[in-house]
């Protein structure tokens, strides 16, 4: 025996996600903001719809929430596939062992003070407040 509402066909009633934009035009906008490292509000802006309707929408659909967090790491990995490109110059790699192996390929630089001796401890009078009576 069937129920009532299994026989009832499915109704697009409710409030659409975009206010009537389609949602795949809407992804499409947003997917270009996140992957250049953009924000959720600038991709809303970008799309032309609230902040809110992209906060609920990526609250119901999780993997669209997934997608966009694993485009915010484009641009980084971007900026590595650069870095290791310019390996080939001698500048480019002084530059990334100067950041990998400090200890070893970093400029260091030491203040002192005269003839290469410690700076001694310079104090200053101090000034006492007038007391009037």
């Amino acid at each position: 025996m069937k129920t009532i509402q299994a026989e009832r066909p499915k109704k697009s009633a409710g409030r659409k996600w975009f206010d009537g934009k389609d949602e795949q035009f809407v992804l499409t906008k947003c997917k270009e903001v996140w992957a250049i490292g953009g924000s959720d509000a600038e991709a809303a802006f970008y799309a032309e719809i609230t902040g809110a309707s992209l906060s609920r929408y990526l609250d119901a659909h999780t993997k669209v929430k997934e997608f966009r967090n694993a485009l915010h790491e484009k641009p980084i990995l971007k900026a590595r596939q650069t870095i290791v490109k310019d390996l080939d110059s001698p500048e480019g790699a002084r530059w990334y062992l100067s950041r990998k192996v400090k200890r070893e390929f970093s400029e260091r630089s030491e203040i002192t003070g005269a003839d290469g001796n410690d700076f001694g401890v310079v104090m200053m009078p101090s000034k006492k407040p007038k007391v009037t009576a």
